[in-house]
């Protein structure tokens, strides 16, 4: 099961591109592509249910907090 954990920094960037968080976690069900980086982070095209396509880089929290 897939848990997100926002910052706030986040937050501000997705609501300045007229986003909301549970947009942004439910384009993970409809990926149309997916790089990782060479930071290890990842680049990620996708689909929220409203039908606009959105860029989002985001990384596993690897310490499991």
């Amino acid at each position: 099961m897939r848990q997100f954990k926002w910052i706030d920094w986040n937050l501000q960037k997705i609501d300045a591109h007229g986003l909301s968080a549970a947009e942004v976690e439910s384009a993970f069900d409809r990926v149309l592509s997916l790089h990782e980086r060479k930071d290890g982070s990842f680049q990620m095209f996708a689909t929220p249910p409203s039908g606009r396509r959105i860029w989002a880089i985001w990384r596993y929290d690897r310490g499991g907090r």
